[in-house]
This record gives structure tokens, C-alpha cells and sequence, in this order.
């Protein structure tokens, strides 16, 4: 069982060097205060397919325990965080598509791709303000437009993402900026 300990900032580099070491670098670039923020807002499940995206983040800490030959139990003191959601969606993203043609994206840039599109990369965003925002994405309290989620579309589409899974928002964001090219599972 999980405890409500949220996991350190030194955790989470570990983990996420680990991970990707392109996530690592840009994690590392970010304010202080953001950094505390993404580890601090815990992610749960709000919609039934939101547990992919919690399994996607244990299976990371599976990952990261096997190459630093740690027991599980360590990781799992810790609640799951926003920032390791963000981390193992765009991992997921850059491994499943191609999505701007010719050039190379790491999942570095897809990370703080999301975070742009919270708005959180601004220099007036403050601890509180990061975690008003993170916690208002995480509780999808956000519109049918998904402005204030990690996928926000442009005006005028006609898609939804208040009520769909991640990784559905994550492919309507796509199509819906002309950046949907052929999935390795297609």
C-alpha cells in the first residue's frame, strides 16, 4: 500500500535519470520551486483508464529498481507524482509516434511541452500557483477543450477532453495540431 509521502526532489532525479536521461536534463533546468511543485502534487485516478497511466509509473519504478538493484518496497513508500506522470507519458509519446516529421524529439521536450501547455514555464509561477494548476489538472477540472490539462486543443475542435483517458487526449492534441503521423502500432 501506497503512503501520502510524496517523493523528494533528489528521488525523482534518480528516477528519472534512470528513466531518461533527456527528462533528467530538463528537470534539472527547471526552478526550484516547480520542481518541489511536480513532486509534491500526487496523481490519482479520477477516471477508470487513468490506472494505465498509474501503471505506466509503477512500471517505471520497477524499471529504475532493477537498474539501481533496489527492493521495490523503497519506491512504493512514495505516492505516485505528477511529475513521474508526466515523465512516462512523454516517454510513451516519443517511443509511439513521430509526431513533427523530420525532426527529433527526446522525451525531454515532450516533458516540457507539457509543461508549457499548463502554463507552468512562465517566470510569475509560484510554488502555490504550480500546485494550484498541477492539482486542477490531476482533478480534471478543466474544460471540454482541455485548457489547463497536459493536451489542450486549439479553438475550434471539435474533440472533447474532459472526459477522456490521457493518452486519448494525447492523440486528439495531435491530430487536432496537424502533428499525427503513423503510430508503431498502426
Amino acid at each position: 500500500m501506497m503512503s501520502t509521502k510524496t517523493i523528494s526532489i533528489y528521488d525523482t532525479i534518480v528516477e528519472l535519470y534512470n528513466l531518461d536521461e533527456s527528462i533528467c536534463n530538463k528537470f534539472k533546468e527547471l526552478r526550484i520551486d516547480l520542481q518541489y511543485a511536480l513532486c509534491d502534487v500526487v496523481f490519482k485516478k479520477i477516471i477508470e483508464e487513468d490506472q494505465y497511466r498509474l501503471d505506466d509509473i509503477l512500471s517505471n519504478r520497477h524499471i529504475v529498481a532493477d537498474k539501481l538493484n533496489v527492493l521495490m518496497p523503497v519506491f512504493n513508500m512514495y505516492e505516485p507524482s505528477i511529475a513521474e506522470l508526466i515523465a512516462s507519458v512523454a516517454i510513451k509519446w516519443s517511443d509511439t509516434y513521430d509526431t513533427d516529421g523530420n525532426n527529433v524529439n527526446t522525451p525531454g521536450d515532450y516533458f516540457m511541452e507539457m509543461l508549457d501547455n499548463l502554463g507552468l514555464l512562465g517566470s510569475d509561477i509560484t510554488y502555490r500557483g504550480a500546485c494550484e494548476i498541477l492539482e486542477d489538472c490531476v482533478d480534471r477540472k478543466y474544460g471540454m477543450d482541455g485548457k489547463g490539462s497536459l493536451f489542450p486543443l486549439p479553438d475550434g475542435s471539435e474533440m472533447t477532453q474532459d472526459k477522456c483517458s490521457i493518452w486519448a487526449q494525447l492523440n486528439n492534441y495531435l491530430i487536432a495540431n496537424n502533428r499525427y503521423f503513423k503510430s508503431d502500432f498502426e
